[in-house]
């Protein structure tokens, strides 16, 4: 039958089985105490504790045998369309708790795709049971009015305590996982809008950065693209890996200089584009220089080789499309590369 075959899973994972272990172990062993202090090692007592033996089993099975799924669909079918109705053909109404109890178990730990299937026999057993029973409202066995209400309040508890704590339990797996999916989001929304290699920002967020500086500010801004010069021959020369040190040493050298003073970002290849916020030109150029003189740095001290880059910078005009911003700044960039390199023209 498709519904108990190699395909049946349990849709939890190994906290929710071990939550379903505990819970329906110690609502059987209370269940069993609670049986034999009322009345004794009867046959309904002997059915909680051999219950909670199976349950103990199947969970040990799950825990150490990989298959949780098939363990924990044993514990819900047993206790569901075994333990309790039996226990209503024995006792009558006072057990009509533990069905309730049951339909939460089978809502929560049994797979989705067959749920509807496994909700739908529950309670045709319960049903069937109650039918049976409709005639003998207190059940096969005669109890007094104290006992009926001790058996009734025994009941109430252990069904309460458990749908308590699995609801509990699932709230805050709940808020654990949405908590997950949230920093997940801004690790993916982080990956989205930087380069993978430099940790910069990459040129989808320079656009949106750009287009929302535009719209939501006045104040001039000034963009600086650079390109480090002969950045092929150091490849030739020294491997990719070399040049990828390069690219991320440069990189890092963007990223102090221009923090407080806008962005920087990774505009494509050996190209990187500063957005300077406040418009200083002068201030552009001095920071620029800085950063030129630290990659001239770090190529005598690495390779003793002089690694420069050329630029341009370009002040943003209103009205003026993202695209002529860039073209124009990319002209001056041309301007510098054809002038000697290791320039920048303003």
């Amino acid at each position: 039958m498709e519904y108990f075959g190699e395909n049946f899973s349990v849709d939890v994972r190994e906290k929710m089985f071990k939550l379903l272990v505990v819970t329906g172990g110690i609502a059987n062993l209370c269940g069993f105490v609670s049986n034999v202090f009322l009345y004794g090692m009867t046959g309904p007592s002997a059915v909680c504790g051999l219950c909670f033996l199976t349950i103990v089993l199947l969970g040990i099975i799950g825990c150490t045998g990989g298959r949780a799924d098939l363990a924990g669909a044993g514990i819900i079918l047993v206790i569901s369309w075994f333990e309790f109705p039996f226990l209503y053909y024995v006792y009558g109404s006072t057990i009509l708790p533990y069905f309730v109890m049951a339909m939460v178990a089978v809502a929560v730990f049994l797979p989705r795709k067959h749920l509807w299937f496994y909700f739908a026999v529950t309670l045709l057993i319960d049903s069937a049971v109650i039918m049976v029973c409709r005639e003998k409202t207190e059940g096969i066995v005669t109890r007094s009015a104290d006992s009926l209400a001790l058996a009734t309040l025994c009941s109430l508890v252990i069904a309460s305590c458990s749908v308590f704590y699995v609801l509990k339990a699932l709230i805050e797996r709940y808020e654990a996982q949405k908590t997950d999916i949230l920093e997940m989001g801004k690790k993916l929304e982080e990956a989205a809008n930087h380069d993978g290699l430099t940790g910069l920002y990459n040129r989808r967020y320079l656009v949106e950065y750009l287009t929302e500086l535009i719209s939501n500010t006045e104040k001039d801004f000034l963009v600086s693209l650079i390109d480090i010069d002969d950045f092929k021959h150091l490849n030739d020369t020294y491997g990719h890996a070399y040049g990828d040190q390069v690219l991320t040493e440069l990189a890092g050298f963007m990223q102090e200089e221009i923090e407080g003073k806008g962005i920087a970002s990774r505009f494509g290849g050996e190209e990187f584009l500063l957005v300077f916020e406040d418009g200083d030109v002068s201030g552009a150029f001095e920071s620029l220089c800085h950063i030129q003189e630290r990659l001239k740095t770090f190529g005598q001290e690495s390779k003793e080789q002089e690694i420069t880059f050329s630029g341009g910078v370009e002040s943003y005009r209103p009205e003026v499309p993202l695209d002529q911003l860039f073209t124009a700044v990319d002209k001056k960039l041309y301007q510098a590369k054809n002038g000697g390199k290791k320039q920048i023209i303003g």
